[in-house]
C-alpha cells in the first residue's frame, strides 16, 4: 500500500471512532490541565455518586436492626457496669494524684511527649525539601544499636469544600 493510501485508511478509522465517540475529538484539542480537571471532575461525581447510593443502601439496612429485650436489658447492665468501672477507677486516680512523685511522674511524661511532638515536626521539616523532589526518600539508620528504616513520602489529600476525604 502506498503511503497516501495508509493515511486514508488512518483517517477514515479516526473518524469512525469519532462517531462512536463525540467526545473523543474534543478531547484532543484539551491541553494537559484540561484533560486532568475534566477527568477529576469525573472521578468526583463517581465518588459522590456511590456516596449517594451507601446512603440508600445503609438506610434500607436500618429495617434489620437486631433488637430484643433480653438484649437490651444486656446493654443497661452493661452501661451501669461500665459506670462502676469508671467510678472506681476515678476513686483510684484521685488517690494517686494526692502523691507527689505521681505528679511530678505525669509532668515529666507530658514534656516527653512535647518534645516528641517537637521532634518529629522538626524531622518532617528537615526531609520536607528532598521528599517534595524525590516524592519518596528511604534512608537507613542506627538508632542506639537498633537499625531503623526512615521512609518520607509526599501525600496528597483530598478536601471537599475544606473538609477532608478520608
Amino acid at each position: 500500500m502506498s503511503d497516501t493510501a495508509v493515511e486514508e485508511q488512518e483517517v477514515v478509522q479516526e473518524e469512525e471512532v469519532t462517531e462512536k465517540d463525540p467526545i473523543s475529538s474534543s478531547k484532543k484539542d484539551l491541553t494537559g490541565d484540561e484533560k486532568g480537571q475534566l477527568k477529576a471532575k469525573a472521578l468526583v461525581h463517581k465518588i459522590f455518586d456511590a456516596k449517594d447510593n451507601m446512603k440508600d443502601v445503609k438506610n434500607a439496612l436500618k429495617a434489620y436492626k437486631i433488637t430484643s429485650e433480653p438484649l437490651e436489658e444486656l446493654k443497661a447492665a452493661r452501661k451501669e457496669l461500665t459506670q462502676q468501672i469508671n467510678d472506681e477507677k476515678d476513686r483510684i486516680e484521685g488517690e494517686f494524684q494526692k502523691d507527689d512523685t505521681y505528679m511530678k511522674l505525669r509532668e515529666q511524661k507530658l514534656d516527653a511527649e512535647e518534645k516528641i511532638a517537637v521532634a518529629k515536626q522538626e524531622l518532617r521539616i528537615a526531609m520536607m525539601d528532598e521528599t517534595l523532589e524525590k516524592q519518596f526518600v528511604e534512608m537507613k539508620l542506627e538508632v542506639n544499636g537498633v537499625p531503623m528504616k526512615l521512609q518520607t513520602q509526599v501525600k496528597v489529600d483530598l478536601y471537599f469544600n475544606g473538609k477532608v476525604e478520608k
